[in-house]
């Protein structure tokens, strides 16, 4: 059978965001303070969701990152954790750019990178994820058809 290649989510730069935006989130939530742009452009509710999808992506990645369970599992975690972090880069990019216009263009333009990477991730994982299914899927075939065979060679 040939190996299938497992796109580790312990790359530096991934885990650097993932540990700033616990960071950035928990001094939000302890200082009780947002940044202009957040406060200006989202409503109450929003704002909250925001923090909560900052420190959500952070705890969740990072659990997910350093799973020590199931290559599976570990992805399916990290998944959730790059989908979420996305998330919250694509609000603030928009509350930016909509409270600073042309001039939040080098904020906006930075942290829709950190969002795009996240995404770019989420479908590195979808695709390891399908190939190890596949890989899994074609060893228990490979079983069932050596028992099958074996099974004929005993008739």
């Amino acid at each position: 059978m040939t190996p299938i290649r497992i796109t580790s989510g312990r790359h530096p730069f991934e885990v650097v965001v993932l540990i700033a935006a616990l960071v950035v989130a928990t001094i939000l939530i302890l200082t009780n303070t947002r940044p202009p742009a957040v406060d200006a452009a989202m409503p109450g509710p929003v704002r909250l969701v925001w923090v909560i999808l900052l420190a959500v992506s952070g705890v969740v990645g990072l659990l997910g990152v350093f799973w020590r369970g199931a290559i599976q599992t570990s992805l399916s975690i990290e998944a959730i954790a790059v989908l979420v972090l996305g998330t919250a880069a694509a609000m603030y990019t928009v509350g930016v750019v909509a409270f600073a216009g042309i001039d939040g263009a080098a904020a906006g333009g930075f942290v829709a990178a950190v969002g795009a990477g996240s995404w770019w991730r989420l479908t590195q994982i979808w695709g390891d994820l399908r190939r190890f299914d596949q890989a899994v899927k074609a060893q228990i075939i490979g079983e069932v058809t050596t028992l099958i065979g074996q099974r004929t060679n005993h008739e």
